[in-house]
């Protein structure tokens, strides 16, 4: 570097994402984070893997263990497993419905997070499963090895907050 000129100050993450409100990508994982910390509140799988263990809860208890159909692929509109022609496919797996509950898996849970009531409802809708009892609302998380603010449906449910 030769004498007089100041090192310039390499920026990272700072293209502009979202509409009017622009972030960038680095204020977009801040805020991010920030919900996640505010919506989800612990780590809580030895607890539920216990309470499963004992018979406190089931199985039974975990709404939307199998994933609900969704409906959301309309081109291709052939199904993968049948060849059939359809109106919607679901947009995970490219079946039909009929072929889709005919070869339904349960989702794999690796953890168990505690929750707010209003996160619970929302990944519910989103055919997450969840545990919602006396004694608090736990949600089934079917991936693992990465921040929480990385998974897909936390990003979606905090985008279509933030409008």
């Amino acid at each position: 570097m030769s004498a007089g000129r100041l090192p310039t100050k390499t920026t990272m993450n700072t293209k502009k994402i979202g509409g009017e409100n622009m972030l960038t990508i680095q204020q977009r994982e801040n805020k991010l984070d920030e919900f996640v910390n505010r919506e989800i509140f612990a780590c809580q799988s030895a607890l539920i893997n216990e309470a499963f263990k004992g018979e406190l809860f089931t199985l039974d208890d975990v709404e939307n263990l199998y994933r609900p159909f969704d409906g959301k692929l309309i081109d291709p509109a052939i199904c993968v497993r049948c060849q059939d022609a359809f109106g919607c496919l679901d947009s995970e797996t490219g079946k039909c419905e009929s072929c889709f509950e005919d070869n339904q898996q349960p989702q794999e849970i690796f953890e168990w997070w505690l929750v707010s009531q209003w996160l619970g409802m929302k990944l519910l809708m989103n055919g997450e499963p969840i545990i919602n009892n006396d004694y608090g609302i736990w949600w089934g998380r079917t991936t693992t090895g990465q921040a929480i603010s990385m998974d897909y449906i936390i990003q979606e449910i905090y985008d279509d907050l933030m409008g």
